[in-house]
């Protein structure tokens, strides 16, 4: 809070645009407040991290980008790809402010081009705003 908080404030509100702050696999939960308060617009989040604990610190103060787990992406089928897409959306997608992407910034070669497009359009199906918790 000393240094990082007050450089990170210092550098945003310079920056002329929306920022993101991600803290890689890092979890943010105990400072999500913190991190919201210095101007971000977006939080990238732990797959480690519930969604439904984040949305309920992060809603209305800042967006979350996450938390797909893309080591654990390379192993899924279909059935559990459509299934993981709903529960983050079901858990983080309501009133806004969530970005469905994978939780560190890159996804490994060893996930499937099927496992992606199915990734895509369970999103196209069920990410579509509004949207509704029984979706």
């Amino acid at each position: 809070m000393k240094t990082g908080y007050t450089i990170a404030k210092n550098t945003i509100s310079r920056i002329k645009g929306p920022t993101a702050t991600h803290l890689a696999s890092g979890r943010c939960l105990p400072i999500a407040e913190d991190i919201a308060q210095t101007g971000t617009a977006v939080i990238g989040v732990s797959a480690e991290e519930d969604l439904a604990n984040i949305k309920e610190k992060c809603r209305g103060k800042i967006t979350i980008l996450g938390n797909l787990n893309g080591i654990e992406m390379s192993r899924w089928n279909m059935e559990q790809t459509v299934a993981t897409v709903k529960e983050a959306i079901a858990k983080a997608g309501t009133g806004g402010g969530f970005i469905l992407s994978d939780n560190h910034g890159e996804i490994p070669w060893q996930v499937t081009e099927d496992v992606l497009m199915t990734l895509s359009e369970t999103v196209y199906t069920y990410g579509r705003y509004p949207i509704s918790r029984g979706e």
